[in-house]
């Protein structure tokens, strides 16, 4: 995400079952990341000073939601991002490919 080496690049992926959870992955975790983080706000006062853990935890939680957020405004960018399915000429995989749309 940040080092952009690549000019392109291409997710084979399986059926549109887990193409479809592929691409709602950003989201997840950022959801998740911000459910976690405020659980660490609410808990991290009653550990009190003698156990840093929580303080380091939020500290590499928020590392991350930034790399999620910048991958999650990629994913949303149409100058960054193309989305094109492809599937073989069966009638299941067509309808199922056209859920992807």
């Amino acid at each position: 995400v940040d080092s952009l080496q690549y000019a392109v690049v291409v997710f084979d992926t399986a059926p549109t079952g887990h193409t479809l959870r592929l691409l709602q992955l950003p989201d997840t975790l950022q959801q998740g990341m911000q459910a976690i983080g405020g659980v660490l706000a609410s808990i991290g006062p009653m550990l009190g000073q003698s156990i840093g853990a929580p303080l380091q935890l939020q500290q590499q939680l928020a590392a991350h939601q930034t790399q999620v957020d910048r991958i999650l405004h990629q994913f949303r960018d149409s100058r960054l991002t193309t989305f094109i399915p492809v599937c073989i000429a069966e009638m299941l995989s067509v309808v199922e490919t056209e859920r992807l749309g």
